[in-house]
């Protein structure tokens, strides 16, 4: 069997394969997760769940999205040991 390469394929490249290809509306789901942030933004919070996910706000702009398994991360997780505040 004859050994295949597999290259890197850049964010742009992903970007428009599912626009141009698979025909994502990008437009509509941008409009979409605006709507959801603002209505974080509109009573100040940081984060909004919709859809089992969790849209994390900054400086008024939908940043990135967890997912469920991302959401369940505690201090000890990122730590790797129990979490003991200061007195």
């Amino acid at each position: 069997m004859a050994h295949r390469t597999i290259i890197p394929v850049s964010d742009h490249a992903l970007v428009r394969y599912l626009e141009r290809v698979k025909k994502a509306d990008f437009k509509e789901l941008r409009a979409y997760l605006g709507e959801i942030g603002g209505i974080a933004v509109d009573h100040g919070a940081c984060s909004i769940i919709a859809d089992g996910a969790r849209l994390m706000i900054r400086d008024g702009h939908v940043v990135t999205v967890m997912d469920r398994d991302m959401q369940t991360r505690t201090v000890e997780d990122y730590l790797g040991r129990p979490f003991r505040a200061k007195p």
